[in-house]
């Protein structure tokens, strides 16, 4: 599979890793070289994965990176960028798409557009109350 993930902070690097050692074709796009960089020195970004510098909000940067793509994730820690994004990625043809969000509520109102969504408070909430009630 092809996955092209936007943001390469610690969510999507690792992320980008655990896809490169199950075989996949991974690219992640950052706004900073120095973002990349880091990633590949303290997050374990895989020399495998293609990492490259750019604005994955950009409609021709956008369309030029999903060319082919069988997925794409959105993993930066801005909603709005993150929800933009996959819109856009499903617009250019990529079916499979998975937004990281901050706002539960957010997640809710998408749901019908056929966008997964990964709203991190929510798994926290499950897990504390997993361990208070258990």
């Amino acid at each position: 599979m092809k996955v092209v993930i936007m943001g390469c902070s610690r969510v999507g690097a690792y992320l980008a890793s655990e896809l490169v050692s199950k075989g996949h074709s991974v690219t992640v796009v950052d706004l900073e070289a120095s973002a990349l960089e880091y990633a590949r020195g303290h997050y374990g970004l895989p020399i495998q994965c293609e990492a490259l510098v750019g604005d994955a909000r950009d409609s021709g940067t956008l369309k030029a990176l999903t060319a082919g793509a069988d997925a794409f994730v959105a993993t930066t820690k801005h909603d709005n960028s993150n929800l933009m994004a996959v819109q856009m990625a499903r617009l250019f043809g990529v079916t499979n798409v998975v937004s990281r969000l901050q706002d539960p509520d957010r997640g809710e109102a998408i749901k019908d557009e056929g966008i997964h969504t990964v709203v991190w408070s929510k798994f926290q909430v499950a897990a504390i109350e997993k361990f208070l009630l258990s």
